[in-house]
């Protein structure tokens, strides 16, 4: 089926004679002129699309043709793919047959021999190319327009400050005082209030925003998804008229606190999943530790909070009942002092106790939340209990036994959703919002602690896996333009690459560029600096260093026209005296031309660019290192 013939885009050809095509020139199965021709063994012209949509590659089946020979029993009819052949004298004339251009639809009026349609389109005006900013689908001939005129992506510069933007960028962005990237010299009134008394640039707007009675706010609980915007006026009526909406967000977000902690698995089939591994870091441990314990008080938060409700229920019917002031205000006093009693840990909590079991010691806090608890992934191994969730009693369980237990315990579940419910229907009377959205916070802060902690610990992993081990770094830069952007505004100056060891692992760098200019070279080039780290064998090694630092700026089209500097380590760098101490560094002020990298497409490529750093130590051996191009 690979045998050369005219090319896919030659097969929207239509002939400019369609009556005029011969019969012996037709598929004998569609009827349409045989492209591409094959031979079957008894003789049939098919089409190489009714080949390939027709006929199993090795699994012979009827010919799908309409001629006599298709029927004669005598005949191979039985064919597959692999037994059909090119038939080169059919693929000859049909290529000199006369055709339209594939491109008729769109405006082409030519006509050429069919094996010469893929000539033609390499010039005709009429074929749809792939803008290269935008990616939209253009007609050639009005490509160099697009590009000029009509790209969304294109650039273009702004009558203020000279500046060049992306177009779609300049009304959403660099010409709308509410974005951070707006153009310093535009001025506008205030977009949401009524004071149309002067228009203001940048700098006056943020300074407005302090005071304006008509700015939007966000909703207080825009933490739990909500994205309504609105003035403090019409936010009140929000809270009054969206407590369901609040309380469904705020049942949503305490799924994924529990869903998304292995110890409280919100379903049996996952039950299983919670046993801890068992070559875990003392890290990992910890953190597990504080999300189980972030559920526990969760849970005692639940059984609070309907006690509350409950509670207050009883006030209702007694205020309703007795109706009178002093015994109202004596059972107010009394409510206070259960929830107080219920929101404040005692001191017992906080005392170090050691498991009767595997004598290990922890806080007394924890002992029945999590070690005690079958439920947790680190609960006691020798501990056992009946399942708390269904009435079989007959034998007590271990946590093991317990998460295959779970499997099939009908009753196994988590009661979030139930409590949520039972909140819903009695929110609005009760004035719930403000109670459960504090509820609320303390979940979310603490889930936030241990997010944290987890994203350090991913971030750690990532510099492991990332780092070079012989002097040598290739760094990717995405996202150049926005970079770009937020070093003019000196947002962000300066971004760092991960961190690279010299070939022995003496030595420790990191490279720190400036996309605005540095020093002498602030506003027209980019600066590029070597970074010397603090590392674990620096007590061994000999100061200061001296090493050889080459810079090379890759050019994508010709290696032999990188840009590229070699600056060295003098006596006067000392060793670093800590993880973040910046000072121990050598580089370029300016390295490159700023106007160099952002006007040619030889560096930047699909908004990225490539920069070798190679640190060469006095003293090291030079084999076995990487090839320089």
């Amino acid at each position: 089926m690979s045998t050369p013939g005219l090319s896919e885009k030659a097969s929207l050809a239509q002939p400019a004679d369609e009556k005029a095509v011969p019969p012996h020139l037709r598929c004998n199965s569609c009827s349409k002129p045989v492209f591409n021709a094959f031979q079957t063994p008894h003789g049939c012209r098919i089409c190489q699309s009714c080949v390939q949509a027709k006929l199993h590659p090795t699994e012979r089946r009827l010919c799908p043709g309409t001629t006599e020979a298709c029927k004669d029993e005598d005949e191979e009819i039985r064919i597959c793919q692999s037994s059909c052949v090119p038939d080169i004298a059919t693929r000859r004339e049909i290529s000199k047959l006369t055709v339209f251009c594939p491109n008729r639809d769109g405006g082409c009026k030519d006509q050429m021999k069919w094996r010469e349609v893929d000539t033609h389109l390499e010039k005709c005006e009429y074929e749809k190319v792939s803008c290269e900013l935008c990616r939209d689908s253009i007609l050639k001939k009005r490509l160099k327009s697009h590009l000029s005129d009509e790209c969304r992506e294109r650039r273009v510069t702004c009558g203020l400050c000279q500046q060049s933007v992306v177009h779609s960028e300049m009304e959403k962005s660099h010409r709308n005082l509410d974005s951070a990237t707006c153009c310093p010299r535009y001025t506008d009134y205030c977009p949401f209030c009524k004071d149309k008394s002067r228009k203001l640039n940048r700098k006056e707007f943020v300074e407005h925003l302090k005071t304006c009675p008509d700015k939007p706010n966000e909703c207080k609980y825009s933490h739990l998804g909500c994205e309504r915007k609105a003035r403090k006026s019409d936010l009140e009526k929000h809270y009054r008229d969206e407590v369901d909406n609040h309380l469904t967000l705020l049942d949503s977000k305490l799924r994924q606190v529990a869903s998304g902690s292995s110890f409280a698995p919100p379903t049996a089939a996952t039950a299983a999943a919670t046993v801890a591994p068992v070559g875990g870091t003392r890290e990992v441990e910890e953190v597990k530790r504080k999300v189980a314990n972030i559920h526990y008080h969760f849970k005692k938060l639940q059984v609070n909070v309907a006690n509350w409700a409950h509670t207050t229920l009883e006030f209702e019917q007694m205020a309703d009942k007795f109706g009178g002031i002093s015994q109202t205000r004596q059972f107010l006093k009394n409510l206070d002092e259960k929830i107080r009693q219920m929101e404040t840990p005692g001191v017992e909590e906080q005392r170090w106790v050691t498991c009767d079991f595997c004598k290990k010691e922890l806080l007394h806090s924890d002992m029945e939340s999590i070690h005690r608890n079958l439920e947790s992934a680190t609960c006691c191994p020798r501990y056992t209990d009946y399942c708390p969730f269904c009435k079989d009693k007959s034998r007590k369980l271990n946590r093991k036994d317990f998460v295959e237990h779970a499997k099939i315990c009908s009753k196994y579940t988590v009661t979030i959703s139930g409590l949520l419910q039972y909140l819903q229907d009695i929110g609005t009377r009760l004035r719930l919002t403000s109670n459960l959205s504090n509820a609320e916070g303390t979940v979310d802060a603490s889930s936030s602690m241990v997010q944290q902690k987890l994203n350090e610990i991913e971030f750690r992993l990532l510099n492991l896996e990332s780092t070079n081990y012989d002097g040598f770094l290739v760094w990717k830069v995405s996202n150049f333009t926005k970079r770009r952007r937020e070093a003019i505004d000196k947002r962000v100056t300066s971004i760092f690459s991960q961190p690279f060891l010299s070939r022995h692992q003496d030595f420790k760098f990191r490279v720190r560029l400036f996309l605005n200019g540095n020093k002498s070279g602030k506003g027209s080039h980019v600066s590029v600096y070597l970074v010397l780290m603090q590392h674990e064998f620096d007590d061994i090694q000999e100061w200061p260093l001296k090493a050889t630092v080459s810079f090379k700026m890759v050019n994508l089209r010709n290696r032999a026209d990188d840009v590229a500097k070699t600056v060295r380590f003098d006596s006067g760098n000392q060793r670093p005296s800590g993880r973040e101490d910046l000072s121990v560094c050598c580089g370029e002020a300016k390295f490159m031309s700023i106007s160099q990298l952002e006007n040619s497409d030889r560096f930047v490529k699909n908004d990225s660019f490539y920069l070798e750093v190679d640190a060469a130590v006095d003293g090291e051996s030079g084999q076995g290192r990487r090839g320089r191009t």
